[in-house]
């Protein structure tokens, strides 16, 4: 998996890395063919000719970072709809890998005073794994746990 996520994450910046190099000069074009950028980027005596060579780069400049940011904006919100399922088939994947193993350490039954429970009758399972799920959903193995839960008995 991990393979995988270096992969993916090469190939992102490769094909960023091999855009942005063409960047530059599609801006000047872009600067020269619609926005009537004419001369050099040297600055003169006239502020009417710099104002307007500083306009017409700063719109190309415009053009080619509003649309690449509105087509990743557009791409990216897709993972609003697919990371939870993706999260939740990864954590399948994990869990298939590293199975959760559980035995039972003792039981007791939740009395007050003697009687049971008003509510409901429930039974206190202690248990013992050598596997646990953080807030991440990740499984962790890192020796044995102990939990202790309250399950109702039916």
């Amino acid at each position: 998996m991990l393979h995988v996520m270096v992969l993916s994450h090469t190939a992102d910046r490769s094909f960023e890395g091999a855009i942005a190099a063409c960047g530059a000069p599609l801006v000047g074009w872009l600067a020269e063919k619609a926005f009537g950028f004419t001369g050099t980027a040297a600055t003169s005596e006239d502020i009417e000719a710099n104002l307007q060579k500083a306009r017409s780069l700063g719109n190309a400049l415009l053009v080619f970072t509003t649309i690449p940011w509105a087509l990743c904006a557009i791409f990216f919100s897709g993972l609003h709809w697919t990371y939870p399922r993706d999260k939740l088939w990864a954590e399948e994947q994990i869990l298939r890998a590293h199975p959760v193993s559980m035995e039972l350490v003792e039981t007791h039954g939740t009395e007050e005073g003697g009687h049971a429970s008003k509510d409901e009758e429930r039974q206190r399972l202690t248990l013992r794994t050598d596997s646990a799920r953080t807030e991440h959903g990740w499984v962790v193995r890192e020796g044995s746990l102990e939990e202790t839960v309250e399950v109702p008995l039916h």
